[in-house]
């Protein structure tokens, strides 16, 4: 017992000498490297993962992991952005970087259009983080108010959330608009609202629009969370017309309460994009959407719980097929910093390792270690 003691009083006592001023410097240098990837990661991943041939697209769509929720962010050839849905509030980190950094590389600070599909909880978790960290300029909300306010024929949503996020878009004196059917142009896109038709649904998802954006070339249909009740109503205004769906951003996560075969056969989308969260509890997307989506011709299905953010970089005729990445898990960074500092520290020059060696032997040579 007395040579461990001298053992750790020479430990306590331990000088350094140049080779460990050399550690030292190498950890700082190891730390100030893992610091700038850690704050820079989104865009690498950009970068690695060739969002870069997305950025050149006319028209850039990004269907980003928010988990079991829905956000999605248009980037027009004119620069202007509109920002569909704002997922969870679980989601709300990373979501947030990531349209930073889409916003960044291509020169824009703002949001120049928010769509808020419906009230539900995995679509505006992170609205208020949004409006806290984004300049926002218009919004358009779904035809519910909250509590306070004098709007005639427009039904009260009396939730928590839902209330928080109008009172906040009221506190920063944000232009706001009722989702309806309407239409209007960016670039030289037409966004067209197809529903909600009513005022007053028994189930809040009704609330969330059919959306299309398109021009000559392309169509882009976005549903939200939207019903069999949604899709009717579309079907009823679309009638005997037919549109060509180029890009289908699933309703209600595929789900197969959504998502029927009528709809489907009217606009038969070649690609589609399903929002859900990986090993999600509801086990979507349903195989009977996927079925469905297949069986009307779609040429490929994009799904965020499988790919992450999925980025399309869509042109006259074309697109680039479509570029994923995945966050690593902070967790796992923070192991890799930690096993790279353990290793700079675990150089056989380094003189406690030699200690730590006779200390080894030394217990090896006077303790009998017995089985139990």
């Amino acid at each position: 017992m007395q040579k461990i003691k001298e053992y750790f009083f020479k430990l306590k006592n331990f000088k350094f000498k140049t080779k460990h001023i050399v550690q030292i410097y190498l950890l700082i240098f190891l730390s100030v490297i893992f610091a700038f990837i850690y704050i820079n990661m989104p865009y690498f991943y950009y970068l690695m993962h060739n969002f870069r041939d997305v950025f050149a697209g006319d028209l850039q769509l990004y269907s980003i992991y928010v988990g079991q929720g829905d956000c999605s962010l248009l980037v027009f050839p004119d620069k202007t952005t509109m920002l569909i849905d704002t997922g969870t509030s679980d989601s709300t980190e990373n979501m947030t970087t990531e349209i930073e950094t889409i916003l960044k590389v291509n020169d824009k600070e703002n949001i120049d259009y928010l769509i808020l599909t419906h009230p539900n909880a995995d679509h505006i978790g992170g609205a208020i983080e949004v409006l806290d960290k984004f300049e926002v300029e218009t919004i358009y909300r779904p035809c519910l108010s909250i509590p306070g306010e004098d709007l005639e024929d427009i039904p009260t949503y009396n939730d928590i959330l839902y209330h928080e996020v109008i009172s906040k878009i009221y506190e920063k004196d944000i232009e706001m608009r009722f989702i309806e059917p309407l239409e209007f142009t960016v670039s030289d896109f037409l966004v067209k609202f197809w529903t909600p038709n009513l005022k007053d649904y028994t189930d809040e998802n009704s609330y969330s629009p059919i959306m299309t954006i398109s021009n000559v070339n392309v169509t882009l249909m976005f549903t939200g969370d939207a019903t069999k009740i949604s899709e009717n109503e579309f079907l009823e205004i679309l009638g005997d017309e037919d549109l060509k769906v180029d890009f289908l951003k699933v309703a209600h996560h595929g789900s197969k309460n959504s998502s029927t075969m009528e709809f489907l056969s009217k606009i038969k989308p070649t690609y589609a994009i399903i929002s859900a969260g990986y090993n999600n509890a509801y086990k979507f997307p349903s195989q009977e959407v996927i079925d469905r989506l297949k069986s009307v011709g779609t040429r490929e299905i994009y799904t965020t719980n499988e790919l992450g953010t999925i980025g399309f970089g869509i042109g006259n005729a074309s697109f680039v097929t479509a570029n994923v990445f995945v966050f690593v898990d902070k967790p796992f960074l923070f192991i890799t910093y930690f096993c790279l500092v353990f290793s700079i520290f675990s150089f056989k020059s380094y003189p406690v390792h030699d200690k730590a060696k006779r200390y080894i032997n030394f217990i090896n040579n006077n303790y009998d270690v017995k089985k139990s």
